[in-house]
């Protein structure tokens, strides 16, 4: 199934969570930074624009990273093993992030698992499991759509064109890790859709499936979409096919005075989808400025607090 679900903070502070040791890589100040994005009024659009602009960066400070990375795994190691990855990464070994990561797996260290320091520049704005509810979850700032099992196996079956059966046998090799070269083998549809669903973990010269990812796959049964979810999955298709325009929105009453303008027909949804999209960006928007209701009660809990 596929859900709208109200702005959630924490959906934001996971998705900063699996970005953070990527940030890093990049730089320790943009770490910094970043981090403040999420604070008494989380600034998501922001966020979301930053962890973009991250991935497109050079990771100059990428040893740090894989470094914080290690220290995640470390306990689980032994001496010989502890040994051997610091003497790896010393010498530059190029499958020092594949070691690592299979150590995550092997540990169920699940904190790595959707590290974004693995992950190919791509779904910037999502993340799979959050809380009590596994699957893929798109952030959109103003609201987030929950992807369950369900809907992603739809999604994977539509855009290859494969059978159920077709598709597991390309699956299965994945979730036990497969070459570059034996990823790049697999049809190019398939490999595009996995990226645009945070799908594939890429740690160094091997590809793994996302080890969230449930083994089995329910059969897609029929469903009927809201104008409203409509929006929202139109919404992240331009996000998808537009990296660059992450965090932003179409331009609308001067609500986005820099961003491109963008109709109803551009994204080819309905006139009240399109106004479902305007209220929200608008009504989050207000609250980031310090307008909305939700600014008001956080300022207001906040001066409780100070008063305790």
């Amino acid at each position: 199934m596929l859900n709208l679900v109200s702005y959630h903070r924490g959906a934001y502070e996971q998705l900063w969570s699996d970005h953070r040791l990527a940030v890093l890589a990049s730089s320790l100040k943009t770490a910094k930074m970043t981090a403040g994005r999420i604070g008494r009024i989380p600034q998501v659009f922001s966020l979301l624009r930053q962890l973009y602009r991250c991935s497109q960066e050079p990771q100059e400070e990428w040893h740090t990273a894989i470094l914080s990375a290690y220290e995640y795994v470390q306990p689980f190691l032994s001496r010989d093993e502890r040994r051997q990855w610091v003497e790896d990464i010393l010498e530059k070994d190029p499958n020092v992030g594949d070691t690592l990561y299979e150590y995550a797996i092997k540990h169920g260290v699940s904190t790595l698992f959707g590290c974004r320091l693995w992950f190919l520049p791509a779904a910037t704005n999502k993340y799979w499991d959050f809380q009590d509810r596994p699957g893929l979850w798109v952030c959109l700032g103003a609201f987030q759509v929950h992807v369950d099992a369900e809907e992603f196996h739809r999604r994977l079956l539509e855009s290859s064109g494969f059978s159920t059966q077709q598709l597991q046998r390309i699956l299965l090799p994945l979730r036990n890790g497969i070459t570059a070269m034996e990823y790049e083998a697999i049809p190019r549809p398939l490999r595009d859709e996995l990226a645009r669903n945070a799908a594939v973990v890429m740690p160094g010269r091997k590809v793994w499936l996302h080890p969230r990812i449930p083994e089995e796959l329910p059969e897609p049964s029929s469903r009927e979409l809201s104008d409203e979810l409509l929006a929202a999955i139109a919404l992240e298709t331009y996000w998808d096919e537009n990296p660059a325009q992450i965090g932003h929105f179409p331009r609308i009453a001067g609500i986005f005075p820099k961003e491109t303008e963008l109709t109803a027909n551009d994204l080819r949804i309905s006139d009240k989808g399109f106004a479902y999209l305007i209220d929200r960006f608008a009504e989050k928007r207000a609250v980031e400025q310090g307008k909305g209701a939700e600014a008001t009660n956080t300022r207001m809990n906040e001066d409780q607090k100070s008063t305790d």
